[in-house]
Order: C-alpha cells, then sequence, then structure tokens
C-alpha cells in the first residue's frame, strides 16, 4: 500500500513540472454549496474553465428542494472556499448556475451535476484529475464540511475495488476516526499515488466502524456527462510536426546541456549567435522552448520574428515589439501603430524604440530570427534594413540576436555579400542529433508528468531502437508520440496502437496515405466522404492538385546553390480544393472525440446511500 502520509503531500505535474503542496492544489479547487440557513449542502471541485463538479442531490439540498425533484439548467446557486479563505476568513460568496443536470436515477446511477460561475473566483483553479483506473490499495483522502462551520473536515482512506455503477469502494485508513457523513458529498477524491483527483464522493454506508464509502469514477462521470471528457484530460505534451514553442517550456526535455551552452553563447561578448543543424534536429524548439525562456529568467526581455513567415521580418519585429509593450508592467499600452513602429527602427534604431515602447530603460533584449534561412530570399534593401537595425554599427550593449540556421544553407549564408561578414563577426554553435538517453527523456518524461499515465512495458525501448541516432528522426519520433497519446486507453500508451500506426519510420507515411484517399475516393465512394465533404472525383486531377500544393510549399533561391526554402501558402493561393488536401495532410480532424475519452459501458451492482 502507498504511504498515505508521505505520498499525498505533492500533486504531479503542478506548475511548470515543479511538484506542488496537494494542500494548496486541493484548497484552490474545492468549493462548499450551502443551503438557504447556510448550512453545508455538500462540497464541490472545479474541473474546468468556470467549471465546478457536484452531486445532483447537493444542489437539490442546497435549493431546499427533495432530492427527486428535476433541477432546471440555469437554476441558481451560492457556493465559497472556505479553504482557500483559510479559518476564520469569511468566505466569498460566488454565484453559480447549473449547466448540466444528471438525477438520480432508480438504479442508483447518475446523481451528477455541472454548475457554471457567474463570477471570477480569485486564487481558484481547477483540481488536476486522472482517469485511471489503476488504483487499487492507492491512498486517498476527501473533504466535508458539516453544519456552518468554515473548517473543512478531511478523511483519509483507500481505495479498492469497482462497487457497480462506476462506483468504486474507499475504506477509512487504520486509526482514522473520521467517518464520510452529510457534507461531503461531492467531494474530490485525491489519490496520493497519482496526485489527481480520480473520483467524486457519491454515496456512503451508514455510519459504524467500519463504515465504507463510495466515489463515482471520473471516466463514469464523463459517461454520464460526454463534455466533461476534455476537461479531464491533460492536453498532449507532444508537439508533433511543430517546434516546441516558449510556453511548452514544461514539456520540453533532452536538451538541458544544449541549452545552457546556447545561453552562454548568447550572454557573451559576441552580439550574434547562429546555432546551425540538420533540418529536423530541433533547432527552432531548442531556440524558443529552452533558450527563450533560460533568458527571461535571466532579466532579458525576447522577441521571436518566425522569418519563415514574413516577407517583411522589420514589420514582423515591430508587431512583436508592440506586443511587448503591451505586457501590465510597461503601464498603459501606447497608441502606436506598426508603420510607425518601423519607422523608428530604421531611423532611431532597436535601442531607442525598445526604450519609447517600453518607457523602460533597459537595453536587455534578445531577438530570436528562427528559420533565418528564410533571409536569403529577401530583397536586398529588405534584408541589409532589417540588418542595419539588427546590427548597428555602434553596438547597445545588452542587445542579441540568435538565429537558427539549416546545416544546409550555411555556405550559402556565410558567403552572402550581406549577412555574411555578420554571422562570422559572431559564434555558430552547431546542433548535433539527439544521443539515446535524450531521446528517451524526450519519449518518458512529458508522460511522467501526467497522473495516470503511462507506456506499456516494453514500448519505449522499441520506440527507441525505431528511433536510431538519424537527424531527421526527430520530427517523426514526435509525430508518432502525439499519436499514441490521442489514441491512448484506460491511461496506457499501447504497443497495439504504436503497431498499428506504422511505428516511427512509418506513421508519417501511414498517415500521408490515409488523407490521400480521404481526397481521391474509389470509384464507389466517388463524390462525398463520410463526413458529407466533397471529394475529388478525378484521381488525375488529384494528382496534378497534389503536385501543385507540394510545389507551392517550397521556392528556390535564384543563384543562390541552396536547397529549397519552405514557404507559407495562403488558402486564397492554394484554392478550395488544394487547401482541403492541406488540411487532410496536416492532420485536422473534425467531428473527433477528445484523446482517451472514456468508453461507456458499467458493472452491475449498488450499495451505499447518498451522505
Amino acid at each position: 500500500m502507498y504511504d498515505k502520509n508521505e505520498s499525498d503531500r505533492t500533486a504531479a505535474g503542478a506548475g511548470r513540472g515543479e511538484h506542488e503542496d496537494a494542500d494548496t492544489v486541493l484548497a484552490a479547487g474545492t468549493v462548499r454549496l450551502r443551503d438557504g440557513h447556510g448550512d453545508s449542502a455538500g462540497t464541490g471541485f472545479l474541473v474546468g474553465d468556470g467549471l465546478v463538479l457536484t452531486c445532483a442531490h447537493v444542489v437539490c439540498d442546497a435549493l431546499g428542494k427533495p432530492r427527486d425533484t428535476e433541477v432546471l439548467e440555469g437554476a441558481r446557486v451560492t457556493l465559497d472556499m472556505p479553504i482557500l479563505a483559510g479559518p476564520g476568513v469569511p468566505g466569498h460568496d460566488i454565484e453559480a448556475e447549473v449547466a448540466h443536470w444528471v438525477p438520480i436515477r432508480e438504479d442508483r446511477g447518475g446523481d451528477v451535476a455541472v454548475l457554471r460561475l457567474l463570477s471570477p473566483a480569485p486564487g481558484a483553479r481547477s483540481l488536476p484529475t486522472s482517469l485511471s483506473r489503476r488504483l487499487w490499495e492507492h491512498g486517498s483522502r476527501v473533504v466535508g464540511f458539516t453544519g456552518r462551520s468554515d473548517r473543512p473536515v478531511w478523511q483519509r482512506g483507500s481505495l479498492l475495488g469497482p462497487a457497480g455503477k462506476g462506483w468504486v469502494q474507499l475504506s477509512r485508513a487504520d486509526g482514522q476516526t473520521v467517518r464520510v457523513t452529510g457534507g461531503f458529498s461531492g467531494s474530490p477524491v485525491w489519490d496520493n499515488a497519482l496526485g489527481a483527483v480520480v473520483g467524486m464522493i457519491v454515496a456512503a454506508e451508514p455510519v459504524r466502524d467500519d463504515q465504507q464509502a463510495y466515489m463515482l469514477h471520473l471516466g463514469a462521470l464523463a459517461d454520464e456527462i460526454p463534455a466533461l471528457a476534455e476537461a479531464f484530460l491533460v492536453p498532449t505534451p507532444f508537439r508533433g510536426l511543430e517546434a516546441f514553442r516558449e510556453e511548452d517550456a514544461d514539456v520540453f526535455f533532452g536538451r538541458e546541456e544544449d541549452t545552457e551552452t546556447v545561453v552562454r553563447a548568447v550572454r557573451g561578448e559576441r552580439a550574434v549567435v547562429t546555432l546551425c543543424g540538420p533540418s529536423g534536429c530541433g533547432k527552432s524548439s531548442l531556440a524558443l522552448a529552452g533558450v527563450a525562456p533560460a533568458m527571461r529568467r535571466a532579466g532579458h526581455e525576447v522577441v521571436v520574428v518566425h522569418c519563415g513567415r514574413t516577407s517583411r521580418p522589420v514589420g514582423a519585429l515591430a508587431v512583436e515589439l508592440l506586443e511587448l509593450a503591451r505586457q501590465a508592467r510597461f503601464g498603459p499600452s501606447r497608441t502606436v501603430g506598426v508603420e510607425r513602429v518601423v519607422t523608428w527602427l530604421t531611423g532611431a534604431g532597436l535601442a531607442d524604440t525598445v526604450h519609447r515602447l517600453t518607457g523602460s530603460a533597459t537595453t536587455d533584449l534578445l531577438v530570436v530570427l528562427d528559420q533565418a534561412e528564410s533571409l536569403l530570399d529577401l530583397p536586398e534593401g529588405d534584408l541589409t534594413t532589417l540588418l542595419a537595425v539588427l546590427f548597428p554599427s555602434r553596438r547597445t550593449a545588452g542587445m542579441r540576436v540568435l538565429l537558427t540556421l539549416r546545416a544546409d544553407f550555411i555556405d550559402a549564408a556565410l558567403s552572402h555579400e550581406h549577412l555574411g561578414p555578420v554571422l562570422k563577426r559572431g559564434a555558430v554553435l552547431p546542433l548535433t542529433p539527439m544521443t539515446r538517453e535524450q531521446l528517451r527523456a524526450v519519449i518518458t518524461r512529458p508522460v511522467d508528468r501526467v497522473p495516470g499515465v503511462s507506456y506499456e512495458p516494453g514500448l519505449v525501448r522499441r520506440i527507441l531502437e525505431d528511433a536510431g541516432s538519424e537527424p531527421g528522426a526527430l520530427p517523426l519520433l514526435s509525430f508518432v508520440l502525439r499519436h499514441l497519446w490521442e489514441e491512448q486507453s484506460g491511461g496506457r500508451l499501447r504497443v497495439e496502437a504504436y503497431e498499428r500506426a506504422g511505428g516511427v519510420s512509418g506513421a508519417l507515411r501511414r498517415h500521408a496515405e490515409e488523407a490521400w484517399w480521404k481526397y481521391v475516393p474509389s470509384k464507389a465512394e466517388a463524390g462525398s466522404d463520410l463526413s458529407g465533404a466533397p471529394k475529388t472525383s478525378d484521381p488525375v486531377e488529384a494528382v496534378v492538385h497534389a503536385r501543385r500544393l507540394l510545389a507551392g510549399l517550397v521556392r528556390v533561391v535564384p543563384g543562390s546553390g541552396a536547397p529549397a526554402l519552405r514557404r507559407v501558402l495562403t488558402r486564397a493561393e492554394a484554392g478550395e480544393q488544394r487547401w482541403r488536401l492541406a488540411v487532410l495532410f496536416a492532420g485536422k480532424r473534425e467531428g473527433r472525440a477528445p484523446p482517451g475519452a472514456p468508453r461507456r459501458g458499467r458493472c452491475a451492482g449498488e450499495r451505499g446511500a447518498r451522505p
């Protein structure tokens, strides 16, 4: 059995990868419902953006209605958060309305209500949840409120087996004198081992020494109200074919040493650092999710220009600086247009523009030029203007530039008339493919952060063997990991799903083939697909569309001798037929159930009474 005194102190995955005290987490997400006399009617907990989960009979008690009364959506109830407020501090009343209602059924199923807060609850946040059903003998804790007291009553216990109707039995811990009584209904059931909520107290036997209580598992709650499934699921920590962003820093693993190396170089004597490496080795992710957050922690402001997505990098820089200046710490935002900022940049320079926009004297600024190979395709005037803004003849202390550059463009960049001299004055850092241990961190550490989710035995080793050490393997690995996450079942990333996808090397190819056949039907299917969207009925025409689409996604720099560049293609340029194919290739799906959503199906049996 898990130690109930030690393991109940932290919440797994809480707060950017750091562990957080379970008391703090539960205090910020547990609410109390009261009746018209001020007495406690029961408990509830935050599960989504402004949503509270509780029992239907608790809402009836709060409204002073019989428990078999139907409560209509929109009915108002009052709740507060006495644990968050603290002992002796009057709780702030919060109005909420019924958003979903499942009454107690004759078979004693149901008994679920979802409330929507009508005003913000300062300091409140959703509780971490887990849909895992591997709970046997995990230590647990629940909380209730009795009478009019603001002091919570806690009970330690142990999770046992299923008891039918989606219920799971809870037994009191040895030496625990607290029994589950009225006021505990709707309490979140905290699993000490998983560091997350796994269910809601719904019933209890009469008070006696061997009293057993029962929770409704979160999976059963999502069966009752399917809209809850998404609120219970942790967003995927894997980015697929997309680079990690700064907001993904808490799930970016494997490049810790490389991050330190680049940060040291950026903070060194040279004003520009070029991070170069093969396509698909993770340069953008390292710059955005590794270096950028580290530089912010060191006191630098950071702006990012995605060179591959703009034909006007100085304008893009102006937009990013305006976003920086709108942050609250710089005071009221200034009414300035992009073109005015461009004029400042080209006339007064970067440091002066930052001062005008922010009112701050700081010059500690890092500009990240991601996919800098795209600069080679700029008109000469636009490129020289950008370089003059970023690298003035008189250097400003604290201003730094970090470029990411594909290795197959390094010769063209260094030999370029204008860009070459700038890069040669700086530092060039090669980024090598990940080692096996780095890849292991990429595979395992994001999953380790999530309560109740794990790989099937042997799957991590198999993925590592399939990934190998080729430079381009990282995007393929990330793609299949995202697929495994979306196809997880019962909190497990499964071997069967991995094999069905085609493994590391075959998952993307299989996805592309499936997308192609959704676009080009067989003769029997010609005309429409399962969603009713029109298909391209002529396979020859479809091939023409595909070739034009792929050709439109690249461009060649004339006379550079460099490989083709990526190119952003707009919907208007592509046309509707080619756009539909692009959407299919990109993996956009409509009408898909949330990944890992619980399957319907219940065990028979019932016990206990509603406390």
